[in-house]
């Protein structure tokens, strides 16, 4: 097979019937032409536009060293049964590189076509197809989570269920049993059954678009009567200590909900300190808000995931050991209740948590429950 290389200047006038030439040159499409080995003979003005290369920038480079190394070989398929077959090739989509080094998808279609002296070279017609590509992925994902969203809460549901029958079972054990040594711990058994059973609530309302109404909440009575869980979730080489020093400490927050965030805190300091180590949960004023400090003696955060470490199914876990959504969990949580979260680590130092709330006005205090943390 012989190889010609056509003239590289634009097509014009000059080479063109004006007619052809004008389509050319505002074309939204690309339009190449290549010789047998995949090199760019001739490049049309709409390069520029879709893939921030001039022309000439393109002519004489051979395409497929600009073809995503995953795409390359697909492409270089269809591109080799062109040659050897008459008619246009099927569509195909690839990614291409465009010139600020981001990849562009564009959809393809080519044909190998005889010029005037008798050699055969291809010619491929492109579109710029990423933004369609960008919400077809988003709506299949949207879809898959949809899907999902359904299935968890059917499971939820079922769990919920369960839950109910286990805490009348265990009303039913608190009120035989004559062993006052146990009672603290059951009534921490009753009241992690009785937080499970919210936050399953919680799912199946959101399921349904509805939430639970906020509830005004002593932070230092909440975090007192939490205490007891917290510490046997910490684990016995972790010393869970407090220092609850708000005199203001009322909020308005959705009920079990601090318990949920403290839980998601003290769950992944406890998975940050490899040996022994420390964990403390401080209250305190601030003007007219109330701050939460979870502070750990931990591994702590690499600085790099310290901005992303909110962000859905980020972690610094394993893929075992986490999922990436209890810490977007909580800052949805406290955004919901008004306030913010901020984070404040060095590797090797440990990590502190800080939660920031608004404090309860009196309008509020006189309208709403006062709820200490007690079920």
């Amino acid at each position: 097979m012989r190889t010609t290389v056509i003239e590289a200047t634009p097509l014009t006038s000059n080479t063109l019937h004006p007619l052809y030439a004008a389509l050319i040159e505002h074309s939204l499409d690309l339009t190449v032409m290549l010789d047998e080995r995949g090199v760019m003979t001739w490049q049309s003005p709409s390069a520029l536009r879709v893939l921030g290369y001039h022309p000439h920038e393109l002519v004489g480079r051979n395409a497929f060293d600009l073809i995503h190394p995953d795409d390359r070989g697909r492409v270089r398929d269809v591109f080799e049964r062109a040659r050897r077959v008459d008619g246009p090739t099927p569509f195909i989509e690839y990614r291409f590189l465009h010139k600020n080094e981001t990849w562009r998808v564009l959809e393809s279609v080519g044909s190998a076509v005889l010029t005037p002296d008798g050699v055969r070279v291809g010619i491929v017609n492109s579109r710029d197809i990423t933004e369609q590509r960008t919400l077809k992925d988003q709506m299949h994902h949207a879809q898959h989570i949809a899907t999902m969203g359904r299935l968890a809460t059917s499971l939820v549901h079922e769990f919920h269920n369960s839950l109910q029958v286990m805490l009348l079972h265990l009303d039913i054990v608190l009120e035989t049993n004559e062993s006052p040594a146990l009672m603290p711990e059951l009534d921490g058994i009753k009241r992690a059954g009785e937080l499970a059973k919210v936050l399953a609530r919680q799912v199946l309302d959101v399921s349904r678009a509805s939430g639970a109404a906020p509830q005004r909440v002593n932070l230092n009575a909440a975090i007192e009567s939490t205490t007891l869980i917290l510490r046997r979730l910490a684990g016995r080489h972790v010393r869970l200590d407090t220092r609850l020093w708000a005199t203001r400490a009322d909020v308005q927050i959705r009920f079990g909900a601090l318990d949920q965030i403290l839980v998601n805190l003290v769950g992944n300091a406890r998975d940050a300190i490899r040996e022994a180590g420390s964990v403390t949960i401080a209250t305190r004023n601030v003007e007219d808000r109330v701050v939460i400090e979870v502070t750990d003696t931990g591994v702590g955060i690499p600085l790099r995931l310290q901005s992303q470490i909110f962000e859905p199914f980020v972690t610094t876990k394993s893929a075992t050991n986490g999922t990436g959504l209890g810490l977007s969990t909580v800052r949805e949580i406290v955004e919901e209740a008004g306030g913010r979260i901020d984070v404040a680590s060095a590797v090797g130092c440990g990590a502190t948590f800080t939660i920031t709330l608004p404090v309860a006005d009196a309008e509020t205090s006189r309208t709403s429950e006062r709820w200490t943390g007690r079920s």
